[in-house]
C-alpha cells in the first residue's frame, strides 16, 4: 500500500490555504486535504493543523478512524496566538482498513475511487451557497447555531446554508465516458446527517485500488479560447490528467501533480486560480 499528497498555491492567492498530508500509522494508510477559509484569519495554519489532527486521530484507534477525536487534536496545536477561527476550513480524508478504503469529508470537495477494473467513480460534494459546514463551528455554540440558521454576521439570512449538493458519476477507464450514478454498486453512504459535519463513504478494497480526495480547487482550473477570454476547464478533463498515474508507488501523486502542473497545463494555457491539494491512498489487491 501506497499513500501521498500535494498542495499548490492558487494565481489569485498570496498565501496557499490548502493543505495536505498523507503516510501510514500502525500499518493503515491515510491521506487528508484541508481547504482554508479565505475570510477567516491564518486559516493556513488550521488547514495544517487539521490534518496533522487527523494524522494523530489515528494513532489512537486500531481499528476505525473515530472522526470525533480530530478536531480536539487540532485544538491543542493552536498555541496562545491563534484563534478558533483559524480551524474555518474542510477536511476531506481516507484511510485503509483491512478490507475497506474509508472516506470522511467534512465540507466540499471532490473524491475519485478507481474500480479495479479500471473505470472511474467520482462524488462531488458542494453546499449551497458556498458555505462549507466547517468543523470548527462546534467549537463555539453562537456560531455552530448561527451557521445552522443560515445567519450571516450581518445579519443578513442565507437560504440553504448548510445543505451538501452531492453529484456522483461513473467514468470509463479513460475518462472519457460518464454515466450519472446516484447509487453506486460498490460504495456505500455510512452518514450524511447535515449536523454531524461529516459526510462518509466506504469502498471495498476487493472492488476497488485507489481512493484519492481533492480540494474544490480542482474546479477552478481555466484556459484560454480563441478569443483571449478565460473559460473554465470541466472537471472530468482535468481529472483525466490527474487519475493518469503510470505507477502507484512512493510519491505517486506528487509525480502526477508536478507534470500535471509543469507540463500539460503549461501547454495547454491551463492555470487554476483557487489553492489546489490533492491526497490518495492505493492498496493493492490481496493475493
Amino acid at each position: 500500500m501506497y499513500a501521498d499528497s500535494y498542495f499548490a498555491i492558487g494565481t489569485t492567492h498570496k498565501i496557499c490555504q490548502d493543505y495536505a498530508l498523507a503516510g501510514s500509522v500502525h500499518n493503515r494508510f491515510f491521506a487528508a486535504v484541508s481547504d482554508g477559509c479565505s475570510s477567516s484569519r491564518h486559516t493556513d495554519f488550521g488547514a495544517r493543523f487539521l490534518c496533522i489532527g487527523t494524522q494523530e486521530a489515528m494513532k489512537t484507534s486500531l481499528t476505525e478512524l473515530n472522526q470525533h477525536s480530530i478536531l480536539p487534536l487540532a485544538c491543542t496545536l493552536l498555541g496562545k496566538a491563534l484563534p478558533w477561527e483559524c480551524l474555518d476550513a474542510t477536511l476531506m480524508l481516507t484511510y485503509t482498513t483491512d478490507d475497506l478504503i474509508v472516506v470522511m469529508a467534512s465540507g466540499d470537495g471532490v473524491i475519485a475511487a478507481r474500480h479495479r477494473d479500471g473505470s472511474v467513480h467520482t462524488t462531488e460534494i458542494e453546499f449551497i451557497n458556498n458555505a462549507p459546514a466547517y468543523l470548527s463551528y462546534q467549537l463555539d455554540n453562537s456560531r455552530f447555531q448561527t451557521y445552522l440558521s443560515g445567519k450571516l454576521s450581518s445579519g443578513e439570512m442565507i437560504e440553504g446554508c448548510g445543505i451538501r449538493e452531492t453529484r456522483q458519476k461513473v467514468y470509463d477507464k479513460n475518462l472519457a465516458v460518464g454515466i450519472d450514478k446516484p447509487d453506486s454498486l460498490y460504495a456505500a453512504k455510512v452518514g450524511t446527517d447535515p449536523s454531524s459535519f461529516w459526510d462518509i463513504t466506504v469502498y471495498s478494497r476487493d472492488c476497488f485500488d485507489l481512493v484519492a480526495v481533492m480540494s474544490d480547487g480542482v474546479r477552478s482550473f481555466q484556459k484560454r479560447n480563441t478569443l483571449g477570454q478565460l473559460e473554465p476547464v470541466e472537471l472530468q478533463a482535468v481529472l483525466q490528467q490527474l487519475m493518469k498515474f503510470k505507477n502507484v508507488k512512493g510519491e505517486f501523486v506528487t509525480r502526477r501533480c508536478k507534470r500535471f502542473l509543469s507540463k500539460y497545463c503549461v501547454e495547454h494555457g491551463w492555470s487554476h486560480y483557487d489553492d489546489f491539494s490533492m491526497a490518495a491512498v492505493y492498496a493493492e489487491e490481496e493475493e
